[in-house]
């Protein structure tokens, strides 16, 4: 039988979607679960396995291929899961071999984040462009770099971890082990800490139209804001994309966040310099994103 399809999954802290998709491109099927279900059994990443099985189904002999993509640590050589702050059962796990023994076709580990960026670099006509990063803030602060055509990964794995550089007079504990790091005060969990201690009857979707105005939220847009910065300053790069579901929430200041980040550049490069982009709105985009990843993986272009 023909190797017609890739199949892509995205695993989130929240839910997992799945897609399968011709080699071409696009997204043929789709479906998604709740993360939660993983746990029944006691054996994630196997039942993680089983639900990927049977959302393929009969087309399991089609598939060339698997891109998948966690909110984890995943080791250099992109096989083994390292660490998975928000969801236990995936930390130190071999998943590619895992997957590979269950399935008759190769399975290509992401971080969730690079993924969103490879969908991005598509969907924003970015491919071309060199060194691009991308800043996606919703639960955390994610980050990814790529440079030379390829996803940074740094020595063990583990580059691109933006959200934990340390604060100065940032007390908080973070779920890293660390404390004072810049996803404890710029990110989706340091606005659901600040409603639940100062506006606990106030909807998380409702507060930039209630509460934007405030000292305390334009703090925070400006902390996203230096820290886009910092890393930007390092690595000088052609463009940058902005995301997540933190920048989607109505009434999020955008031009503030835009207006901070090109303060804090380095004039003139690479402020006169970097694009400056919005995360393209699609559906699905991790999936997007991992089917991308296993086209390129299989050298498909």
């Amino acid at each position: 039988m023909a190797k017609d399809l890739l199949a892509g999954v995205d695993v989130g802290g929240t839910h997992v979607r799945l897609g399968l998709g011709s080699l071409r491109g696009g997204l043929l099927r789709e479906a998604g679960l709740a993360t939660a279900v993983l746990k029944d059994g006691g054996d994630a990443p196997a039942r993680l396995l089983k639900e990927i099985a049977a959302f393929i189904g009969p087309d399991l002999d089609r598939v060339a291929a698997l891109g998948l993509g966690l909110p984890s640590v995943v080791s250099k050589d992109r096989r083994t899961i390292l660490q998975t702050p928000n969801i236990p059962g995936f930390d130190q796990l071999p998943l590619a071999d895992l997957a590979e023994a269950a399935f008759p076709f190769p399975t290509f580990v992401e971080k969730d984040v690079n993924l969103l960026l490879r969908h991005d670099l598509d969907a924003l006509g970015l491919l071309d462009r060199d060194p691009v990063l991308a800043f996606y803030i919703g639960t955390g602060l994610g980050n990814a770099i790529r440079i030379g055509g390829q996803f940074y990964t740094g020595a063990r794995g583990a580059a691109g971890e933006l959200g934990h550089i340390p604060v100065w007079g940032n007390g908080v504990g973070c779920g890293c082990g660390n404390t004072g790091c810049m996803e404890m005060v710029a990110s989706g969990k340091a606005l659901a800490a600040h409603l639940a201690q100062a506006h606990p009857d106030c909807p998380i979707g409702e507060f930039f139209p209630r509460h934007g105005d405030s000292l305390w939220a334009q703090d925070f847009v400006r902390l996203m804001s230096m820290a886009i910065a910092t890393e930007m300053n390092i690595l000088d790069p052609e463009a940058a994309i902005l995301g997540g579901g933190v920048l989607q929430m109505a009434g999020f200041p955008r031009e503030a966040l835009v207006e901070g980040i090109r303060k804090s550049l380095r004039s003139p490069y690479p402020r006169e310099s970097a694009l400056l982009v919005f995360a393209a709105e699609s559906r699905n985009p991790g999936v997007l994103g991992a089917l991308a990843y296993a086209r390129d993986r299989l050298g498909l272009g």
